[in-house]
């Protein structure tokens, strides 16, 4: 057993997100879905420590979020993430390990399995589109928290306000 790999899928399962993002691109805005896991933390040294072994141990990068004024009492963060291809790797690597995570590393690297591009297309079809949405929102369904369920203002954007 690798302990250091244990200790990860443990910080994942309880502090991080296995997903897949959607955000539209371009001045058509066309849809792409990106395989995506992070760790955000409050930005602390002991935090900090933390999220570079996950760095150090499963690659992808870290960036620091600074309140600013405007912004009331939001606090410091950090953040580790893996995206794309790097994060099927790092989904396969910590699989025998996830307990509470498990199914969303099961369906992101099944995602990354059936959409890495092998050409340099630029836009996908309406087709390919709605294959990668269907694997979008059942990920959204496994990643939803207790009774609460946040819904966009308006489900065709990718990025919106939520209500509650």
């Amino acid at each position: 057993m690798d302990t250091k790999l244990a200790w990860i899928a443990g910080f994942i399962d309880g502090e991080g997100t296995i997903t897949i993002k959607r955000a539209k691109r371009g001045k058509y805005g066309k849809l792409y879905h990106l395989p995506y896991i992070s760790c955000t933390q409050v930005n602390k040294e002991r935090n900090f420590i933390a999220l570079k072994v996950l760095q150090k141990t499963l690659g992808g990068s870290l960036s620091k979020y600074v309140q600013r004024p405007m912004d009331g009492d939001r606090i410091d963060t950090i953040t580790w993430n893996v995206t794309s291809r790097k994060a099927k790797e790092c989904a396969e690597r910590l699989l025998p390990y996830l307990i509470i995570k498990k199914q969303q590393a099961q369906l992101l690297i099944k995602f990354t399995t059936l959409f890495v591009r092998k050409d340099k297309k630029t836009w996908l079809t309406d087709e390919e589109i709605e294959k990668r949405e269907k694997f979008f929102y059942k990920m959204r369904t496994l990643n939803v928290k207790g009774k609460l369920r946040l819904q966009r203002l308006n489900e065709g954007t990718a990025k919106a306000d939520v209500i509650v």
